[in-house]
């Protein structure tokens, strides 16, 4: 698994919005998070548009919007995020959500370590919530 920029910076913004959110109906400007984060405002609107599209943030538009978290941030595991973001979260793609069955299969003698691997992955980001993020940073 390689996460990239979009699944890195996805997590950052919601890390960003849960520390920041002060009350239920303020809506966080996205050039706030942008100066905050030292992310280009352009790049986060895609990335914004397909978490809102996602049901992770509510967006409104115009004076007084921005957005905010959709959940309580304990309720964001951060697989589920770069599953979105991604579009999965496997070491190999023959284990990929879709992915076309592989002829050697039957006769793979790394099929099960990647398999093991997989399950140990996704467990593992599965535990961690944005919540667990924000807390792990005030610690430092």
């Amino acid at each position: 698994m390689f996460a990239s920029t979009k699944g890195r910076y996805a997590l950052r913004v919601l890390a960003d919005l849960a520390e920041h959110d002060t009350d239920e109906n303020e809506y966080i400007p996205l050039k706030d998070i942008a100066r905050r984060q030292e992310i280009s405002e352009k790049y986060l609107e895609a990335i914004v548009k397909l978490l809102v599209k996602e049901k992770l943030l509510i967006g409104v538009r115009g004076k007084g919007g921005g957005y905010r978290l959709a959940r309580k941030p304990e309720e964001y595991p951060v697989g589920e995020i770069l599953r979105i973001t991604e579009g999965g979260i496997n070491v190999v793609s023959c284990l990929a959500e879709g992915a076309d069955a592989c002829p050697r299969s039957a006769s793979c003698r790394t099929l099960n370590m990647w398999t093991r691997l997989d399950e140990l992955i996704g467990n593992y980001l599965d535990s961690i919530t944005i919540a667990d993020l924000i807390a792990d940073a005030r610690k430092q």
